[in-house]
């Protein structure tokens, strides 16, 4: 059941990185750090080094969206074990991108559909929990509530440098 219904919603092309998708995904993450006014100093040669490692990686899921052959967005998340038991384990997405020069219901299509994207992952592996993380500025909640997630924990940071 759940199958039918991922492809019905599934507006977009998702599909998993690939090591030729680095670069591609690297601009789409240099425009977001900016738009997202990000405070540390981004070092393009650290992130592509370090999403080739999490593809090729069994312990990340990374995921492009695709329109027209071109990637439009990016989902970046982890595969977990539960710290409190052996016998259940999480995804945890960190990172989502849609190219901030689109338009915005443009760029919520593509979030959407990454989303989407991940809970059928997340059904074919049989995870038994997943967890977004979500920034306060680009409220997702009415999706969340109204598709049986919960608010589990507030996360608060600071940059100490």
């Amino acid at each position: 059941m759940l199958l039918k219904v991922w492809i019905k919603k599934q507006p977009m092309k998702v599909r998993k990185a690939e090591i030729t998708d680095i670069d591609a995904l690297e601009v789409i993450a240099s425009k977001s750090c900016k738009k997202m006014d990000f405070q540390g100093e981004y070092d393009s040669d650290y992130f592509k080094n370090t999403l080739k490692e999490q593809i090729e990686s069994d312990n990340y899921i990374i995921l492009k969206c695709v329109d027209n052959n071109v990637i439009i967005g990016g989902l970046f998340a982890m595969l977990l074990p539960e710290m409190y038991s052996p016998t259940t384990n999480l995804i945890y997405q960190f990172a989502m991108q849609a190219d901030p020069d689109l338009n915005k219901v443009k760029q919520g299509r593509i979030v959407l559909s990454l989303i989407y994207k991940l809970e059928y992952i997340a059904f074919m592996l049989e995870v038994n929990e997943i967890a977004f993380s979500v920034d306060k500025k680009y409220d997702l909640s009415k999706y969340y509530d109204r598709n049986g997630y919960t608010l589990t924990e507030k996360k608060y940071s600071r940059r100490l440098k």
